[in-house]
């Protein structure tokens, strides 16, 4: 998501760049697809829980066991990095902003929008876990910005 949206708000030059490394794109691609394949053939069929059931498990799990899902302390120094990796990013970006054809500004995009979506996550990490999304809950954002 982070460097498919670089790719979009970078220049046409940074695309032709990368245009040499696409076999290498796909080959990652079909690894993946193939590990994919495999895990689905050999897995074995699990009972059906309804979303209310498996919600509930998951709440008792994350406020009973979980120490992952806990909210980040905003005095925390990973913050203070995103926070600084954000500003440093949003002055270069604007400093770079009539070269968006340069593997830098490609670069320092994604840096920004990864800092920037680490703090986001690092937010939902203090609202109470039975009000988030279960898929959310499961992805563990508080994860992301470290």
């Amino acid at each position: 998501m982070i460097v498919f949206s670089s790719f979009h708000f970078s220049g046409k030059g940074i695309r032709d760049e990368i245009k040499s490394t696409q076999k290498y794109f796909v080959l990652g691609f079909v690894v993946t697809l193939a590990s994919l394949i495999v895990h689905l053939a050999w897995t074995y069929d699990v009972p059906y829980l309804s979303t209310h059931e498996a919600s509930r498990y998951v709440n008792a799990f994350v406020q009973n066991w979980d120490s992952h899902r806990i909210p980040i302390p905003l005095s925390n120094i990973g913050l203070e990095l995103n926070l600084a990796a954000l500003a440093i990013g949003i002055s270069w970006l604007i400093k770079l902003r009539k070269n968006r054809e340069s593997s830098a500004y490609f670069l320092i995009f994604a840096l920004g929008t990864a800092a920037l979506l680490g703090l986001a996550f690092a937010l939902l990490s203090w609202l109470p876990p039975e009000r988030l999304p279960l898929f959310l809950l499961i992805m563990m954002p508080d994860e992301f910005w470290n």
